[in-house]
């Protein structure tokens, strides 16, 4: 009866296996999709650039739990990031050519863009674990970093055989990539160290236990911090992050659109 039940507990798993694949190969899809049609979207892309360029300046971290990349893109247009450490973690590059395979050096990013879900176009090597960047995926769709590629990239077809560096939307985060793992590291050391924060559209779902302890436990430890806005226009919401956070937060119920 024991093997028997442990027999239909691994089948469960192994078919949980297989629909958490499913899952992140149709969102890395879809995402991949929206990346490249992103800059066909003017109107979103107005408002992001308008943040990018009035509200983030230099020695500023943008968290994010976005999949996509038209902040760091927009960021990048106004000289204001660098993907070489932008990312939180180093990226090598080179020329996208074989027979030119010289380093480019792209310099030290003014801002950070730490996104703590993983990213369309990251993918991981399943030996080494390490995050790159795609090119097809990715940096052909970057602008002026079209015709460049990450070192650490096989290249196709190898690319599209492995696995995306995202956590998929779950209850339960997956934190079992060394380079995610630091990047949630590095966003719970900017909250502490925060002197001003905005906090623009996240409902902070009490599902999402971990993006919720993130945010309220560094900030509740930051006691320099007297400047926490908080851009939502549902009030319980708001009256929400009051509650986890304290009432010193200045609560603005406006759209993303018309608060920037």
């Amino acid at each position: 009866m024991r093997k028997e039940l442990k027999n239909i507990y691994n089948k469960q798993i192994q078919e949980a296996e297989q629909v958490r694949k499913i899952l992140t190969d149709s969102l890395t899809k879809y995402l991949s999709y929206k990346h490249c049609r992103d800059n066909q979207d003017d109107k979103k892309r107005k408002f992001i650039k308008m943040l990018c360029d009035k509200r983030i300046k230099k020695g500023d971290v943008v968290i994010t739990f976005n999949y996509d990349s038209l902040i760091e893109r927009c960021l990048l247009e106004l000289d204001k990031w660098s993907i070489s450490d932008g990312y939180g973690f180093p990226v090598k590059l080179v020329q996208n050519s074989c027979r030119n395979l010289s380093s480019v050096t792209l310099g030290k990013s003014p801002v950070k863009v730490l996104k703590l879900h993983g990213s369309v176009g990251w993918v991981r090597g399943e030996k080494s674990n390490s995050v790159f960047l795609s090119h097809a995926m990715f940096l052909q769709y970057f602008g002026s970093l079209s015709n460049l590629r990450d070192k650490k990239e096989p290249g196709p077809p190898l690319e599209y055989l492995m696995p995306p560096a995202v956590i998929e939307p779950s209850f339960i985060k997956r934190l079992n990539i060394p380079t995610l793992l630091s990047i949630w590291e590095q966003a719970a050391v900017a909250l502490r160290n925060a002197d001003k924060v905005y906090i623009i559209g996240y409902s902070l779902p009490e599902a999402d236990i971990a993006a919720q302890s993130l945010i309220t436990t560094n900030l509740r430890t930051n006691t320099k911090c007297k400047n926490i806005v908080v851009v939502n226009p549902n009030k319980e919401t708001l009256s929400r992050y009051e509650e986890l956070i304290g009432n010193s937060i200045k609560k603005v119920e406006h759209t993303f659109q018309d608060w920037v």
